[in-house]
């Protein structure tokens, strides 16, 4: 058995693999030493490697709750190994091995006297992860994982040594509120993004997906559609064919027009609808354009030389401009659906947006029927928005998605599947 103070570094090294592959490696090996351990151990060194440039951009989205913004794989270290990832921990490679004993992961978990790293090989191959111990030629696999439905790592094999310490979260039972009370066909599921971006560059909501429909016990079929160059019609003929949809944060100007017409299309049609982030934003224009006659409204970020702009820039009291990043805190309005998703009356997301709701449109949106559930610093800040007249129709200005892991589902998530189930 390792000793508390054998702590050592954990050293991943990509081979033919993404940053994001190597997370889930660098995460899974994480959470077993932190299991046989009796002091915190940190993810302090990651070699990155050769991954695919286009699948690990640098413009990072992965929000941390201490208000840093990190590369997109840090998501696996607080899915799989439950750590609160620190923007301190961000490493680059590649860097060269520390010196001393190797740790080798065996059944009996053999080490040296002073362990300094864990040197794992990390290779994917189609839908695949292998980690090799060391960097021979033919050494084989000792742990591999396959990507599900859900963009999710599943261990599909692994080291009887190594098994019992890693994978996700046992199950927990599901809120009894939200549950369908028979069994029901499974639910088709619209994403409004790039294919490629959800599910290798940025896999949280997809996975925050699959946490909902695990803990609803429910078959979900989640479907990806572009928004680039989308028409009205094709807008509206991909809302007829699902049951919820989801517009998911961090998407380009290109795929702004799309997402707001499968916005229109899903309050038109009463098709239960989520918005994280930007999401909100465009389905809040998407209801302003038609509740408030104003078919031009835009927002500052993509059109600032339209009006109206029903979204502004953010500024302090100095009339500076500010990126609000990190986990806020917001308070709920009472008998909202906003308060029934959550359960309390305040709430807290991770935020990464420089542009909110106008303060000039929230009344009328409110007279209209788009209520400012959700609101931060006395109100000044809008952070969820819900339509009274529709069975779903919740924005979230933060990044719910980033709260999510196997076993505790978020519950915007599991509200929006549940809405789904009805009749």
């Amino acid at each position: 058995m390792m000793a508390a103070q054998e702590c050592p570094s954990i050293l991943v090294e990509c081979v033919d693999a993404s940053f994001s592959d190597a997370m889930v490696v660098a995460a899974e090996i994480q959470a077993f030493l932190q299991g046989i351990s009796a002091r915190p151990i940190a993810l302090r060194r990651l070699m990155a490697g050769t991954g695919d440039p286009a699948r690990d951009p640098a413009g990072h989205q992965h929000v941390s709750a201490a208000g840093g913004l990190m590369a997109n794989g840090w998501l696996w270290a607080e899915r799989l190994a439950g750590l609160a990832v620190d923007p301190s921990w961000e490493v680059s490679g590649p860097e060269p091995m520390v010196a001393g004993p190797q740790v080798f992961i065996g059944a009996d978990m053999a080490v040296g006297a002073t362990p300094a790293a864990i040197h794992v090989a990390v290779r994917a191959r189609d839908n695949t992860i292998e980690a090799m111990q060391g960097m021979g030629e033919g050494a084989p696999p000792f742990v591999r994982w396959r990507y599900d439905a859900f963009a999710r790592p599943q261990l599909v094999f692994g080291h009887p040594g190594i098994l019992a310490g890693i994978g996700p979260a046992d199950e927990t039972a599901s809120r009894a509120a939200w549950s369908p009370s028979s069994p029901i066909a499974a639910r088709t599921v619209l994403l409004v993004g790039e294919d490629d971006h959800l599910r290798h560059v940025y896999p949280a909501v997809l996975a925050a997906l699959g946490d909902a429909a695990d803990g609803l016990r429910i078959a979900v079929r989640p479907r990806i559609l572009s928004p680039r160059a989308l028409t009205a019609s094709e807008a509206e003929d991909a809302v007829r064919a699902a049951d919820a949809i989801i517009l998911p944060g961090g998407c380009d100007g290109s795929q702004v027009d799309g997402q707001i017409l499968v916005a229109g299309a899903a309050f038109a049609l009463k098709t239960p609808i989520l918005g994280c982030c930007f999401g909100m934003q465009t389905m809040t224009v998407a209801y302003a354009r038609t509740a408030l006659d104003v078919p031009d409204a835009h927002m500052e970020e993509v059109a600032p030389d339209v009006r109206p702009l029903v979204f502004t820039g953010l500024r302090n009291a100095a009339g500076e401009r500010r990126h609000r990043l990190g986990e806020r805190r917001f308070a709920i309005a009472p008998h909202s659906l906003a308060r029934r998703v959550y359960g309390c009356g305040t709430a807290r997301e991770r935020m990464h947006h420089r542009y909110g709701l106008a303060p000039q449109f929230v009344a009328p949106l409110q007279a209209t029927g788009l209520l400012a559930s959700g609101t931060s610093e006395g109100s000044a800040i809008t952070d969820v928005v819900e339509a009274r007249d529709h069975p779903f129709y919740l924005g979230i200005q933060g990044h719910p998605e980033l709260s999510s892991s196997a076993g505790r589902p978020h519950p915007a998530f599991v509200a929006l599947l549940a809405a789904a189930c009805r009749p």
